[in-house]
């Protein structure tokens, strides 16, 4: 048996959601190579699908530690730590994946929504910020960043976004509900 092997027959019972069969193949695949970090990084994933977030992060922090050029892992094992409410430690490695994965978007969406949680509101607006210059018209990153302004009480910052998302998705009706929600805000602030 070679590890690459063992390591597809994990992905396709993963995929026929069939995670223990598939548990048992990544195993066997770092039993065969203890080296093979994608089988890792698919058995961390699986642990955390069946609810097993302990092992999952284990796994992760191994990958990073033996193997930090797969960025993807600091990426993923962010995720799980935010999961877990671990989230300065969720903060360090999503920075981490956002430094070695400068263009992946959604990292910086992550790394905002985990910033405003944790009322870093200066770091969360520039993640924010950084996801929609590098996806445009994403409608989650111009609606994020209408809340986030909303939240803020920077309705005229707020504005553009809103317009951005009415003007771009006229089928859904958010843009026209966040400018309802600005105008009935800007109502009521004191004159």
């Amino acid at each position: 048996d070679f590890a690459a092997s063992r390591h597809n027959l994990g992905i396709l019972y993963a995929n026929l959601g069939e995670l223990h069969k598939a548990e048992l193949n990544y195993r066997e695949a770092i039993r065969i190579d203890n080296q093979f970090f994608p089988a890792k990084m698919n058995l961390a994933m699986v642990y955390n699908q069946m609810g097993d977030n302990t092992r999952a992060e284990i796994l992760f922090m191994d990958i990073v530690e033996k193997h930090p050029e797969v960025s993807e892992a600091y990426y993923s094992y962010g995720l799980l730590l935010a999961e877990m409410q671990k989230y300065t430690e969720a903060v360090t490695y999503l920075k981490k994946a956002a430094e070695l994965m400068p263009e992946r978007h959604r990292i910086y969406y992550n790394l905002g929504m985990l910033q405003q949680y944790m009322t870093a509101p200066v770091e969360a607006e520039a993640a924010f910020l950084r996801a929609l210059n590098l996806q445009p018209d994403n409608m989650d990153y111009l609606y994020v960043l209408a809340d986030f302004y909303i939240q803020q009480g920077q309705f005229e910052r707020a504005e553009p976004y809103a317009l951005r998302i009415q003007e771009r998705y006229p089928e859904y009706n958010i843009g026209t509900e966040l400018l309802e929600v600005i105008n009935n805000a800007r109502q009521r602030e004191p004159q």
